[in-house]
């Protein structure tokens, strides 16, 4: 009886199948769903969530097949302080593991993938004393990182603001990764980026700096860098691309640079205006070489292609000032000065003393037209018009246009070359041409700090001195005129003691 009641159900659910064909498929679907269901609910157990970094990476790793294990090592400092400040903590001792205290170093590994011992990447994140994820770090991996490994980063870096520094040191590094690091620039606030000692043979560091981020400084040292790769790394960092309004530290140190790449470091900085060190020692740099890129700061002579730019540049933003104006105006006329202001720069216009007053006052003001206002609503929202090659950063002599010198570059490090006697009286000439624009150019600073050991000069001559005596002269006028300085991209006092201790900080950390 009980076969001929299971043949029966069969037969039944068999009929209604072929007679709605749709319930079959509903029924699985139903299925699908309790069996997805019942996935999330064990993954919401487990609480992986993107801000909780540490044991993030690993199961995303894991659960994407990652052809290598993940292992996370937390370190807390008491105090951290990135690259861009002041570097006042100095680096304190290891302790033996029996004293390591709660507020010096906390370690943590977690491995969630079953692979060969030698398959591991050691991933070390360091935090802050508010529990912010500040810095990540892989050095000394001897296997190839995965290219999932720096997807899932990108996964958990947006949530996590305080992230200012990657450094990937002493590993393998491909082209790939350099493309995910670069994803991982545009989608955080990370500022610091560390690749010393990785080459990469395809040389494509530049595609780091071909969009705007937050990249401040970049340390490619000892990265086998030719001068093509310099060629393409510079020709990101003229006044007009995206990385000339952020990069401030260039670290090519100990690399294959030669006479040539140095002439395209001398093309780039007659026109930007933002880089504030750059670090060429242990190259192979000459006098000729080194001449091109002490030209640019000192008066030089624009040719068309400058000239045609500095013209094209105007015309741009006069364009877009008018178009700015002509929708202040018509918003004002129309009554929607707020909305106006909010969509055209993004922020709820700031000053009370720019908006129309509604009630009048008693005492007597001068009429202001639609027109007036609509003229400093844009001042405001556009801004003025900064060129490196501007009217007022440039002399006409002789039919001729001059630019007047980079004077916002201030430290540069070129031990370790080439270079002879020529250049140590370039570099006097060049400091005393300098010298001579500080007492009516108060705009920026000029070179502060030079390095020249290692290199073919007399260990003392009139040119030597006259060095020194003119780069104490400026730090200390520099110091004195306090009040007086630019903002933005100028050189700050804090600026100048990180520059200073910068190179002593590198050769300890990462030598």
């Amino acid at each position: 009886m009980k076969k001929t009641e299971t043949k029966n159900k069969n037969v039944t659910i068999a009929d209604k199948a072929s007679a709605d064909p749709h319930k079959v498929q509903n029924e699985k679907s139903k299925k699908c769903l309790v069996s997805t269901t019942q996935v999330i609910e064990t993954e919401t157990t487990t609480n992986y969530t993107p801000k909780e970094f540490d044991t993030f990476i690993p199961w995303v790793c894991s659960q994407w097949a990652s052809a290598a294990t993940v292992v996370i090592l937390r370190k807390a400092q008491e105090e951290y302080v990135n690259v861009c400040e002041k570097r006042t903590v100095k680096l304190k001792k290891n302790k033996p593991k029996d004293e390591v205290s709660v507020g010096d170093i906390h370690e943590s590994s977690v491995s969630l993938n079953e692979f060969p011992e030698n398959s591991e990447v050691p991933i070390t994140v360091y935090y802050d004393v508010s529990n912010q994820l500040v810095e990540i770090s892989i050095i000394e991996c001897v296997t190839r990182v995965p290219r999932k490994v720096i997807r899932a980063f990108s996964l958990s870096v947006p949530y996590q603001t305080s992230l200012k520094r990657f450094t990937f040191c002493k590993s393998h590094l491909t082209a790939e990764l350099i493309y995910e690091i670069n994803k991982l620039l545009l989608i955080s606030n990370i500022c610091e980026l560390i690749l010393d000692d990785s080459n990469v043979p395809e040389g494509n560091y530049f595609i780091l700096l071909e969009q705007l981020s937050h990249l401040k400084y970049l340390s490619l040292n000892r990265c086998k860098i030719n001068d093509e790769v310099c060629k393409n790394i510079f020709k990101n960092i003229h006044f007009d691309a995206p990385a000339a309004k952020t990069l401030q530290i260039l670290d090519l140190g100990s690399n294959n640079i030669t006479d040539d790449g140095a002439t395209f470091i001398g093309s780039a900085l007659r026109s930007n205006r933002c880089l504030l060190h750059i670090n060429l020692s242990g190259n192979g740099i000459t006098d000729s070489g080194f001449r091109r890129i002490l030209d640019s700061l000192v008066e030089f002579q624009l040719n068309n292609e400058e000239k045609n730019a500095a013209a094209g540049r105007k015309v741009s933003y006069l364009q877009s000032k008018m178009a700015v104006y002509a929708r202040c105006l018509d918003d004002l006329k129309s009554g929607n000065v707020h909305d106006s202001t909010e969509s055209i720069s993004g922020r709820k216009f700031g000053p009370k003393h720019h908006r129309l007053k509604k009630t009048t006052s008693i005492k007597s003001e001068p009429i202001r037209t639609f027109e007036d206002e609509a003229e400093t609503m844009t001042r405001d929202i556009v801004g003025e018009f900064h060129d490196p090659f501007s009217p007022q950063n440039v002399v006409l002599r002789n039919e001729l246009t001059y630019c007047k010198g980079n004077f916002v570059l201030c430290s540069l490090n070129i031990a370790y070359n080439h270079i002879e006697y020529p250049s140590v009286r370039k570099l006097s000439e060049v400091l005393e041409y300098q010298d001579g624009i500080f007492h009516t150019h108060y705009k920026d600073t000029g070179l502060l700090r030079i390095i020249l050991e290692g290199n073919r000069i007399p260990e003392t001559c009139a040119e030597l001195d006259a060095i020194g005596w003119y780069l104490k002269k400026n730090v200390n006028f520099r110091k004195a005129s306090d009040g007086k300085r630019r903002k933005g991209t100028t050189f700050h006092k804090k600026n100048l003691s990180h520059v200073v201790g910068l190179r002593q900080h590198s050769s300890s950390q990462l030598i």
